[in-house]
């Protein structure tokens, strides 16, 4: 395993990523993996998270609960999306962003509009093109 840095955005970052998945030749001899919410083993096990909670929360309430979730690369909320059309008790999921409005524009307009990130101190948020929008818009 080898872990290399990167001088530029979580964008910039994730393009080359995604580049590197589809290019044969790195693909079939380097065997590249992700940890991050590209890779749908990710996702499934935080679906386990939200399970939980809104059993627990919906037995103890008697009402499916709300969840409040940072933007980012959107696999979180991807991940709670999933579990609510598994038929788990979810209400409300509501997306919290920064200074970085792709997704939250994109709510209001219908237009996806991706763009460069915006730096701030919530790096974790700081994505202009979230690759799960894909699947979330699929």
């Amino acid at each position: 395993m080898r872990t290399l840095s990167v001088a530029g955005s979580f964008d910039d970052c994730q393009r080359m990523v995604k580049d590197a998945f589809v290019d044969p030749g790195l693909s079939g001899s380097l065997q590249l993996s992700s940890a991050n919410s590209i890779n749908v083993g990710r996702l499934l096990p935080q679906m386990v998270y939200y399970a939980k909670a809104s059993l627990e929360l919906a037995r103890r309430d008697g009402a499916a609960p709300n969840f409040i979730i940072p933007t980012g690369n959107l696999g979180n909320a991807l991940a709670c999306v999933w579990a609510r059309e598994a038929g788990l008790p979810i209400g409300d999921i509501v997306l919290a962003s920064n200074a970085n409005l792709t997704v939250p524009e994109y709510l209001a307009s219908g237009e996806w509009r991706p763009r460069p990130s915006t730096p701030t101190l919530a790096s974790a948020m700081d994505v202009g093109n979230p690759s799960n929008m894909e699947r979330l818009r699929g």
